[in-house]
This record gives structure tokens, C-alpha cells and sequence, in this order.
């Protein structure tokens, strides 16, 4: 009799090991079920990211096509650098950045549907031939965000399009 006295404790004893197993595996398992929802909604906002990138893109690519922004041309005289004065047909105005006598920059910036956020960059270089011909360099760097851009937000994603529209006149 006195064995079975002495066993008594074993069973809470175990009753606690399998408990504290089976919790912490469902907390490991918890935490990589979080951890996969994170990576999944990332991957969605990658995509409004981009798809806002792509919204200032083809802003730009219209503008540049309806010469909204300017180039640098022949003259008489020398080079001049020849705007239309208008604005964008996709609504949006624009500022000067940068006006030096090789480089002229533009940027418009904006929110598109669901608070997605773009911000698109127009630069013009002159570029003078060895004949002394003048054309234009025409680049666009559009910047696509699915939030505001904030420096401090941890779920902020950004998209960068390049494109050189040089040849596209």
C-alpha cells in the first residue's frame, strides 16, 4: 500500500507537461498563421502599389504624347525650350522642378480610388548631336504607394516604373 500513496503527484505532473506541449504548439502554431496573413496582405498591397505606379505612368505618357510638358527645339536664335501652357488631360496639375538650361523637370502627384497614392516625375534633357542637332531625352520615374507616403508607417509599399519615352514622338 504504501507504493500507491507515493504515485499520487504523477498524474498532475503529467497533466501539466501535455498541457504546456499543447500550448506552446498552438501559440507556435498561431504565430506562423499571423506571420502567413501578414505576407498575404503585403503581396495584395504590392499590387495596389503598383497599379498606382502605373496610373502616373500613363498620365505622364499622355502628357508627354500631347506635349504638355515641353521640349527643347531648333531655333534661329539657338535652343529654346517650347511649352504648351496646358494641363494634363487626366486632370491633374503640375509644377516645374527643376529648370536648368540641359534639364527641365516636372512633377504631379495625387490620390487614386481606395487611397492609393502616386507621385510621377517628368524630366526632359537636351541632348545636342556631334551634327549640332537637337533632341530630347524624355524620362518618367512614377512612384506608386498602397498608403500615403509616411516615413514612419511599416505597412507603407512602393513601386517604381522607369521608362524612357525618348523615341515616342
Amino acid at each position: 500500500m504504501s507504493k500507491i500513496k507515493n504515485k499520487k503527484g504523477f498524474v498532475i505532473l503529467y497533466a501539466v507537461v501535455v498541457a504546456s506541449v499543447v500550448s506552446i504548439s498552438g501559440i507556435l502554431l498561431s504565430n506562423i498563421v499571423v506571420k502567413q496573413l501578414i505576407l498575404s496582405s503585403i503581396g495584395k498591397e504590392t499590387q495596389f502599389a503598383y497599379y498606382a505606379s502605373n496610373v502616373g505612368d500613363e498620365c505622364a505618357r499622355e502628357g508627354i504624347r500631347q506635349n504638355v510638358f515641353g521640349e527643347f527645339k531648333q531655333d534661329f536664335g539657338g535652343v529654346i525650350f517650347e511649352s504648351s501652357g496646358e494641363d494634363l488631360l487626366c486632370g491633374i496639375s503640375f509644377q516645374q522642378t527643376k529648370d536648368q538650361e540641359d534639364i527641365k523637370e516636372f512633377e504631379f502627384e495625387t490620390d487614386v480610388i481606395g487611397g492609393r497614392y502616386y507621385i510621377s516625375t517628368v524630366i526632359i534633357k537636351k541632348i545636342t548631336k556631334s551634327d549640332g542637332e537637337v533632341s530630347n531625352e524624355k524620362l518618367v520615374i512614377s512612384r506608386g504607394y498602397n498608403i500615403k507616403p509616411s516615413e514612419n508607417n511599416p505597412r507603407q509599399v512602393e513601386k517604381v516604373i522607369y521608362r524612357d519615352y525618348s523615341k515616342q514622338n
